[in-house]
């Protein structure tokens, strides 16, 4: 055996993890002892309350004064201790196709539940499975084939724990406890003991206590990580009202564990002091942003604006010349008349003119720039037609065209066209938008240039001369003229001025380019730091869960590097002390018992888990071997050895020392313990199976009547009864019909021959001659039976039997072969004559009205017993011999 080398405490397997247990804290004390009850995992309820008496350990939160006292190891037995038996099984529905209505009564030893492959016994075995949480149970189905809704399965177990008696109504549910202590064994799990292609691996019932505690501990880190990715995710401002650049943004923009809340609260006094700075500051910045004047450059460059738009105005009034366009406007007018007088002759020499008027001649004008668009250039000729509506032109409508035509090309028109274009040319170069007054200047700079008022008065004089102008109004514009020849120069000096006072403001801003930035980060840090009060407490609790989930992360990493490192270390030492030191002892004795091949027993610790592997030595001499042969000669795993039997006769080894190894009362049930086994492996099992029974409840569930046989044999060699179960296929659809104590009788001759004496006297007491010769049958039935149990465990001395495939052959030299002849005459003469007499013959004797009497029936049986008694040698035998 390998092990670790250790001295042993003499603790038990459970004492050890109290000890370790009451060294940690608080939390880890809790999840310990609420394993321990359990006797198994833990739930979620249990990890929840674990992680808030750690969050109160680790003083983060309140747990609501959870009194957590030490453990201790109460000789090694938890409440789960207390022994618990099996009383009955019933009201099962809804599992395969179960028949209703069926129960099965176990007994208090040993109970055989025997049926055929498909009789339904698998059925009753998978719940039993399923409640008791085995490690191969399987998902319970209904009855697939009978078409029905499925439904959940469900049943009700009778138990005894201690002297209390429970029902308890399993619904389909892995492990109720306390059911959950049955230990159960079948051909998966024999497969989870020695499994083919891997090394044996498997935890003892105590020695799981350690990995349950560790899966808890995994479970409340697991909460710890969700409860640092929570804080992780509020260690931030929602939203972040401080100015980007500034002292405060900076330490609050990546709050973490080490953000100096200290000189944040600090930070958050300002002084009136501080506060009076800061209009100053304000202040000063203005100052500095604006011109050395005291006019802001916003206000310099409306005035550039305005002194242009003043110069364009007062430009154009200062070139118009009133005389020139008064003499233009004359001219112009004097041409219209002409044009006047020479249309009124046109309009009185045709009738179409008298129609048209002003209108019409508008209307003539553009059909003759029609007939120059289409290249008409002799328009109208005689038979044109009309431009617009295509009919035919009369004389008098050629007659009028023409005449309009040459009115339009005559001199007159064209000398009231040169007069038009002079007069254009005398107007003013003003438009209405740009004699719009100018806004008023801001009152920060109230000295105005009075070349600017007298511009605002100007304006207004000239929004009247535009409008005499548009009007063709006369108009008398020397003085303004005048007014504005002399305001001209003002404006461009003025203009001038205001383009240096801009470039001088330039020049010092550009040298203002270092101090501004400074200034404005004074600023806002001072207002950030105002700000900061109103946030303060938000920031203080994102500080506050930063350094909490940094605290917890430590905690997290401390339960992996020290507790449970402890906690592996423990279960190595649990394993040596508990298991190793124990299981091989109990494993060489079940091994041997069951006759299994010797392997060797390798014991491991890691993660809070005990592991132990079988292996089969390689024995052969490595002496002269190459270096690659050498590496062929190794231990070998026994799945790569062994047959399928021998494995399974070492897995119910090692389950067996398991199940002595944690030291419970409780039941343990078998499924097909025999499968795939010879008859000497099926009758060691069925003997040391036999023997358990003598300690706890043991159920067994077979198909082998073989070992159904042994098993009673063995019983009742001991005078030991056996609560026999038959499960049948009642050859419908619905399977699992229960036979209660239907225990197939393993006659000797021995309890055959007190049942035919008894069945004799009942036959001689009873009064009834019908009723006299049916118990005469009776027992001639029985001693029919006797003669078939004698020749066969007697005369040949169990060599070959019932329900038993191989011969005995070291029981043939018992055969008494002198005395063979003189009993086989006897009894095979009794025997033909015997079997004429019972039931499951035809009776002529009775058919004849020659019934045997009991006179006759006690005669036969003493024929037989007299044949016993010379084949024992307890009488001479026919040849005088002496005994």
């Amino acid at each position: 055996m390998s092990t670790e080398a250790s001295e042993s405490t003499g603790l038990t397997t459970r004492g050890i993890l109290v000890e370790w247990a009451n060294h940690q804290s608080r939390w880890v004390r809790f999840v310990v002892g609420e394993v321990l009850t359990a006797e198994g995992p833990v739930g979620k309820a249990t990890i929840d309350q674990a992680f808030s008496i750690f969050l109160a350990d680790k003083q983060i939160a309140v747990d609501g004064d959870i009194d957590v006292p030490p453990l201790n190891d109460s000789g090694g037995q938890t409440s789960n201790g207390t022994p618990v038996r099996l009383l009955k099984l019933s009201d099962v529905q809804e599992v395969n196709a179960l028949a209703p209505g069926q129960a099965i009564q176990f007994g208090e030893q040993l109970t055989v539940l025997f049926g055929q492959n498909g009789s339904g016994k698998t059925g009753y075995s998978r719940i039993i499975k399923h409640a008791a949480r085995s490690r191969t149970h399987e998902p319970i189905l209904g009855n697939v084939e009978s078409g029905a809704t499925p439904s959940d399965p469900h049943a009700a177990f009778e138990i005894q724990v201690g002297d209390r008696t429970e029902r308890i109504e399993w619904r389909n549910k892995a492990g109720v406890d306390p059911l959950d202590r049955i230990a159960v064994f079948d051909s998966p799990t024999a497969a989870v003991h020695v499994n083919e292609g891997l090394d044996y691996e498997f935890t003892p019932a105590e020695l799981a206590r350690f990995e349950d505690v560790n899966r808890a501990l995994q479970e409340v880190q697991e909460r710890i990580t969700e409860r640092v990715s929570e804080l992780q995710a509020q260690t931030q401002l929602q939203l972040n009202p401080f100015t980007s650049g500034s002292v405060v943004r900076q330490l609050v923009e990546r709050i973490s564990a080490e953000t100096p809340l200290d000189k944040i609260k600090q930070l958050a006094v300002v002084t009136p002091t501080e506060r009076e700075e800061l209009q100053g500051k304000k202040h000063e910045h203005a100052a500095l942003t604006s011109g050395t004047d005291g006019a802001p450059s916003l206000q310099l460059k409306q005035q550039l604006q305005e002194v242009g738009e003043a110069t364009e105005v007062i430009s154009a009034l200062a070139a118009f010349d009133p005389d020139a366009y008064n003499a233009a406007l004359a001219r112009a007018a004097e041409a219209q008349r002409a044009v006047a007088e020479l249309q009124s002759t046109l309009r009185s020499a045709a009738v179409p003119g008298e129609q048209l008027g002003a209108p019409g001649e508008r209307f003539i004008r553009a059909g003759a720039e029609y007939a120059s668009h289409l290249g008409l250039t002799e328009y109208p000729v005689e038979d044109s037609k009309c431009l617009y509506c295509g009919q035919s032109l009369g004389a008098e409508a050629l007659e009028f065209i023409r005449s309009y035509g040459e009115f339009l090309s005559s001199a007159v028109q064209a000398q009231r066209e040169a007069a038009e274009e002079a007069l254009t040319a005398t107007l003013p170069q003003l438009d209405e938008e740009r004699l719009q007054p100018p806004a008023d200047t801001p009152s920060a700079f109230p000295e105005l240039p009075d070349s600017l008022v007298t511009t605002t008065s100007l304006r207004e004089e000239a929004r009247s001369l535009l409008l005499q102008t548009t009007a063709r109004q006369v108009c008398s514009g020397g003085e303004v003229r005048d007014r504005a020849e002399q305001l001209l120069p003002q404006l461009e000096a003025r203009r001038a001025r205001v383009e240096t006072a801009s470039d001088e403001l330039a020049e010092k801003q550009a040298s203002l380019d270092e101090v501004i930035p400074k200034l404005d980060a004074e600023i806002r840090d001072l207002e950030d730091r105002i700000k900061l009060s109103d946030h303060l407490s938000d920031i203080e609790q994102c500080v506050d869960n930063a350094k909490t989930a940094a605290k917890l992360t430590r905690c997290n990493e401390a339960i992996s590097q020290q507790v449970r490192r402890s906690l592996t270390a423990e279960s190595k030492r649990a394993s040596y002390e508990a298991v190793n030191c124990n299981f091989q002892t109990y494993f060489e004795e079940e091994r041997k018992a069951l006759g299994g091949r010797e392997v060797a027993l390798s014991f491991q610790g890691r993660s809070g888990k005990a592991e132990r592997k079988k292996l089969i030595k390689d024995r052969r001499p490595t002496e002269g071997l190459s270096e690659s042969d050498k590496k062929l000669i190794k231990d070998r795993r026994p799945a790569e050895v062994l047959s399928e039997g021998e494995l399974k006769v070492l897995a119910l080894a090692d389950f067996l020392a398991e199940c002595r190894t944690n030291g419970h009362n409780h039941p343990l049930v078998f499924d097909d313990p025999v499968s795939s086994l010879d008859d000497r492996n099926t009758e060691r099992i069925a003997k040391r199976l036999s023997e358990l029974a003598e300690e706890r409840q043991v159920i067994i569930f077979t198909h082998d009547i073989m070992f159904a046989a042994a098993l009673i044999a063995d019983r009742q060699a001991k005078r030991r009864r056996t609560t026999f179960v038959e499960v049948r296929d009642s050859g419908t659809k619905l399977k699992g019909h229960i036979g209660q104590d239907v225990e197939p009788r393993l006659d000797n001759p021995k309890n055959l021959a007190q049942r035919t004496k008894a069945a004799i006297e009942r036959a001689k007491a009873e009064p009834d001659i019908k009723r006299k010769d049916d118990l005469i049958a009776d027992a001639y039935s029985l001693m029919r039976s006797w003669c078939e149990v004698f020749v066969e465990q007697e005369l040949f001395q169990s060599v070959t039997q019932r329900f038993r495939r191989h011969v005995m052959m070291t029981r043939l030299p018992k055969v008494r072969v002198e005395r063979l002849a003189d009993a086989i005459k006897v009894i095979s003469e009794m025997f033909a004559e015997i079997s004429g007499y019972i039931s499951a013959h035809s009776h002529p004797y009775r058919q004849s009205g020659t019934n045997p009497t009991e006179v006759d029936l006690e005669q036969d049986w003493r024929k037989l017993q007299q044949a016993v008694d010379r084949y024992e040698g307890k009488e001479p035998g026919p040849t005088g011999d002496a005994p």
